[in-house]
């Protein structure tokens, strides 16, 4: 069990000595896979999202630089800012590709605001139902 740590030195992923993937520090689901030196989306190793290279660079599945490892381990994102901290270099793609595309995933599954909340449609509405008519008589009112 490889841990990944991320910016903050806290585990945000483990890699297991099959190369499943899972977000944090306890047992979970398998997010992903890593084969070699390139990292996988699902447990199969169907879906490829990166690979390492040689040099530490570590590129999406465009072939674009997303960030580097270097010789301490370290982990920087393109922008050159610290991300985190690996034991192995492929373990820099789980970091940089992985446990952010299942983050956008949880973001994107979060509850909508609150029903109970009045919308601006509602006040709207509601404007619009005490506003008075300057003397006409809508279908609504009494004949």
């Amino acid at each position: 069990m490889r841990p990944v740590y991320g910016e903050s030195g806290a585990v945000v992923a483990v890699v297991d000595s099959s190369g499943g993937v899972t977000l944090g520090d306890g047992p979970g689901p398998v997010i992903g896979a890593v084969r070699g030196m390139e990292i996988f989306g699902d447990e199969a190793g169907s879906r490829l999202v990166g690979y390492v290279d040689s040099d530490g660079r570590v590129y999406d599945a465009e072939h674009e630089i997303v960030g580097r490892v270097e010789a301490s381990m370290l982990v920087a994102d393109k922008y050159a800012s610290r991300a985190g901290r690996v034991f192995e270099t492929v373990d820099a793609g789980v970091l940089l590709l992985l446990v952010p595309l299942q983050s956008r995933e949880i973001d994107r599954d979060a509850p909508l605001a609150d029903e109970t909340k009045a919308t601006v449609m509602d006040e709207v509405f509601e404007a619009e139902s005490g506003a008075k008519r300057n003397g006409v008589r809508s279908r609504r009112d009494a004949f």
